[in-house]
């Protein structure tokens, strides 16, 4: 279920260039004409001059809807409204004819079915077709795969989450071109690389869907300003504010009947595993001073999930084991562990196994063993501990319950243009709790993600033909899986027996910092465009694991041996 509200129209990222050849109307060169690129959205106009062959050249655009036109004394103005994609150089050929009452305007809606000055094969999702397409979990990375010679599932699995949501620190994308596999991606969000350095492939930052004006997929990729992809490079182009405000509002809504069973689903009338999701979003963008060239754009997005964890038949000890157990081994730390942490919670429970099913095969004749399976007499298995064969050991049952996945997105972003110099800042903020009931309720855990990501870009214009662009990005994702726990009792299986105890990985915390700086000087000389420039990367990767590691774990190979503390391993 979908419910759109209203829409927004306003663009990010500056990687695109306009440039072509000014001519009168019998194809002679026309140099030293005025050229003037406006932004249709944000009304910002940038100028410059034909040179002497007639070229002339934009750099360092964001993506969106342009008008560029030129005003020649002697000639008719002449238009040409367009739309530039990201990292998109445009030919935009202007022809001047001699003067008359009326103008020409050329309106372009479309781009170049073939760019002979690229090699790259691209496909460029906006924002109606990031609002059309199916994307699971809001997550934009899933429609990398319709890109051509792009093969792969997408998203996949985020922490907690049945399905590949945006807010996981470290999204990790099946998705492989050019026979390189999906380590060799990059991914960039607005200039920036947020690619993990730790895990190659893997990106730390994935933009609510909402909050993107563009997607591009890039193979075959050769350009000197993005070097680490050897598969596939994507582009995400995030909104900016308009000279308008505009805004959005919008619920993504499941819940189990609202699914089809599918021809290889649940059949009926076998009920499916109740769950139900709301993702929201909301955003609103807009000059921060009217007409001053100064934009905002901020979006918000909450999710809140809760999925059944299933009903399938789960093992624990019986009461009467326990009792039993406390007679034998009245001094026994496992006895005492057992007594402390019963389960809870279990439905249609029944005797799964006795010790005479599971032990009265010791006993040394078959009129023995035999007897001690119907529940007659005592045996002696292990560790010298007589136990009557009749006493239930294991217990099966249901445990149904359901895992919560909540989460949050929010990015602030602001663009202010001055006369020689553009800044641009951006903060994004994820955050994620999820968590759930055990059928030892003592045991159940929750755990933590977070995401801060912070990125600045100011371009400085010296010349009409040359500019200065520098920018700086910081991410840090921090993860504490699980984040709450009891994790002072040790890990304690037996063979046979579904529900041990303990907490397994203990309060594992692991954080990562990443910094991008990158500065790029652009020249332009006749129909050349030189650029010089470096591109630094700093990362670390802290993991805060030694009271995971310091945890002891004994594994037992029954339930005598657990209650005798004899256990077949120690770690």
């Amino acid at each position: 279920m979908f419910l759109l509200l209203a829409t927004a129209s306003c663009y990010a990222q500056f990687t695109g260039g306009v440039q072509g050849t000014v001519q009168d109307q019998k194809g002679a060169i026309v140099p030293q004409a005025k050229i003037a690129l406006t932004n249709v959205e944000t009304g910002v106009t940038d100028t410059a001059l034909s040179n002497s062959t007639g070229v002339y050249r934009f750099v360092s655009l964001a993506p969106g809807n342009y008008t560029v036109s030129t005003t020649v004394q002697g000639f008719a103005q002449d238009s040409v409204s367009f739309n530039l994609a990201t990292d998109e150089v445009r030919d935009v050929p202007l022809s001047l004819t001699v003067e008359k009452v009326a103008s020409t305007v050329t309106v372009t809606t479309e781009a170049p079915l073939i760019d002979t000055s690229d090699s790259r094969f691209e496909q460029t999702l906006d924002t109606a077709a990031l609002t059309d397409l199916p994307l699971p979990g809001r997550n934009a990375t899933n429609v990398i795969t319709i890109a051509p010679g792009v093969t792969g599932l997408g998203g996949q699995n985020s922490p907690g989450s049945s399905t590949s949501t945006n807010f996981a620190p470290e999204n990790w994308v099946s998705a492989s071109a050019s026979g390189q596999g999906a380590t060799g991606n990059q991914y960039i969000v607005d200039g920036m690389d947020v690619t993990s350095t730790i895990r190659p492939g893997v990106l730390n930052l994935t933009p609510n869907s909402d909050v993107l004006q563009e997607v591009s997929v890039q193979i075959n990729t050769y350009s000197v300003d993005y070097g680490r992809a050897a598969a596939i490079q994507t582009a995400m182009t995030t909104k900016s504010g308009t000279n308008q405000f505009h805004g959005l509002a919008s619920e993504y809504y499941q819940y189990q009947k609202l699914a089809a069973r599918g021809e290889f689903g649940v059949p009926q009338p076998t009920a499916v595993n109740p769950y139900h999701v709301n993702n929201m979003s909301f955003a609103v963008g807009g000059p921060v001073i009217p007409h001053k060239e100064f934009f905002f754009f901020v979006g918000y997005e909450p999710y809140l999930s809760l999925a059944s964890n299933g009903t399938s038949l789960d093992g624990f000890e019986d009461p009467a084991f326990v009792t039993f157990a406390a007679s034998a081994a009245p001094n026994s730390p496992e006895v005492a562990l057992m007594q402390k942490y019963p389960v809870a919670g279990m439905v249609n429970t029944k005797v799964a196994a006795t010790a005479g099913s599971l032990y009265g095969n010791t006993l040394s004749t078959p009129a023995a063993q035999q007897a001690c399976a119907n529940g007659v007499g005592n045996v002696t298995a292990y560790d010298n501990i007589s136990i009557p064969c009749a006493t239930p050991v294991f217990d099966t049952g249901n445990f149904n319950s359901s895992s919560y996945y909540n989460a949050e997105q929010y990015n602030i972003r602001l663009d202010k243009y001055f006369k020689k110099d553009r800044v641009y800042g951006q903060f994004f903020r994820d955050t994620i709790n999820n968590g759930g009931p055990a059928a030892r309720p003592a045991f159940a855990t929750t755990s933590k993600y977070f995401t801060f990501s912070l990125q600045g870009n100011e371009t400085h214009t010296f010349s009409a033909n040359t500019l200065n662009e520098a920018a700086f990005g910081y991410n840090r994702i921090e993860g504490f899986s699980p984040a709450t726990g009891l994790f002072d009792v040790p890990i304690v299986n037996v063979t046979g027996l579904g529900q041990g105890f303990g907490d397994g990985f203990a309060e594992g915390d692991y954080i990562q910092h990443s910094y991008h700086w990158r500065d790029v000087l652009t020249h332009i000389v006749g129909t050349h465009s030189f650029k010089a420039g470096f591109e630094a990367w700093r990362s670390n990767d802290i993991a805060l694991f030694a009271g995971a590691y310091d945890q002891p774990s004994f594994q037992f190979n029954n339930m005598i041996d657990l209650i005798a503390n004899n256990p077949y391993s120690e770690s």
